[in-house]
């Protein structure tokens, strides 16, 4: 079994018009646009995690950090022919929420990178967690029809057979040359169950149908 410390640092991971403003020019194939995410938008959902107050979001434009599902913590994963990322993500209390969408210079490149996560989901299906307790934590996808392929992704800490605190849940789609995500990690100490899920999947299925408004990205 491979022993590796699971650290989950967000900061550090870091109905529509068909016409998205900006569609059309030389920038849009090479950035994801301001105002783009779901949740920078003003009439975002409610998050699917607990915040005290006021929840705050941040967004990060930017192709560089580690993609945030990622069983292995292999900062390669996801990154070879990637050109563009935007992430809006939110943290609370032992939670955390994250959006990202992922350009890639062609379908080929997007396509390698949903490849590269399965592979990671099966070489790490079982790890070590690191705490010296006996504790590890299990990774598992599960395809979903979402766009032209989609994985629902779990993780979860176990003590031998029993779940134990700490988990994360995540919908991993792509379409054309574009790979997005959406997961939160929080405290759960139950094993995955398809609700966990549901809100994510809606998400996805939203941004398939927004990400075609970009240049080039569903050609």
């Amino acid at each position: 079994m491979r022993s590796i410390r699971i650290m989950v640092s967000v900061g550090a991971a870091v109905g529509v018009a068909l016409c998205w403003p900006g569609a059309g020019t030389a920038s849009a194939a090479t950035d994801v646009p301001k105002g783009f995410l779901i949740y920078e938008r003003a009439d975002r959902p409610r998050p699917v995690v607990t915040v005290d107050g006021r929840p705050r979001w941040r967004v990060v434009n930017s192709a560089h950090g580690i993609l945030w599902v990622n069983p292995c913590q292999d900062a390669g994963l996801g990154t070879k022919g990637r050109i563009a990322v935007r992430r809006a993500w939110l943290e609370a209390p032992a939670a955390a929420q994250m959006e990202e969408v992922a350009l890639y210079r062609d379908v080929s490149a997007a396509r390698k990178a949903m490849t590269d996560l399965r592979a990671a989901l099966r070489r790490c299906a079982k790890i070590d967690d690191g705490a010296g307790d006996g504790r590890d934590v299990r990774w598992t996808g599960t395809p979903a029809r979402i766009g032209d392929e989609a994985l629902q992704v779990a993780m979860q800490a176990y003590h031998g057979t029993r779940p134990t605190i700490h988990g994360q849940r995540a919908v991993v789609a792509r379409k054309g040359s574009a790979v997005f995500l959406y997961a939160h990690t929080d405290e759960t100490s139950r094993a995955p169950s398809p609700a966990d899920f549901r809100r994510h999947a809606s998400d996805a299925v939203r941004m398939a149908r927004l990400v075609c408004a970009l240049d080039d990205v569903c050609r």
